[in-house]
């Protein structure tokens, strides 16, 4: 998995590509721990653009990194999530456990001042 981040005031955006998998969450999940050490961002938000598919460890890392986040005051969504991958929310029901924004724009418009 290849992820490039960007800042936007004291929000982190995290852009992934290729799929979020057993294979991948460790790559994930040390972009996050940089990202917080680095920056101690108040926000973080998880572009899948191109993230092609996600697993059901690619899930339990999201659930993860929300509740790790909480921890320490900082609000995550998720932005540009295609048809396939909002199903696979809804089904698992994780639609109303992790914060869904259409895009990018949105998702740094509510977020906290």
């Amino acid at each position: 998995m290849e992820i490039s981040a960007e800042t936007y005031g004291k929000a982190s955006v995290l852009r992934l590509q290729d799929e979020l998998s057993e294979d991948s969450v460790a790559t994930l999940n040390k972009a996050v721990e940089r990202q917080v050490a680095d920056l101690e961002p108040t926000d973080m938000v998880l572009d899948f653009e191109e993230v092609s598919s996600i697993d059901s460890v690619g899930l339990e890392c999201l659930l993860d990194i929300r509740d790790q986040l909480a921890e320490i005051l900082c609000t995550f969504r998720l932005v540009n999530l295609d048809e396939h991958l909002l199903k696979i929310l809804e089904i698992t029901r994780l639609n109303e456990e992790l914060d869904v924004c259409k895009d990018i724009a949105e998702a740094v418009r509510t977020l906290q001042p």
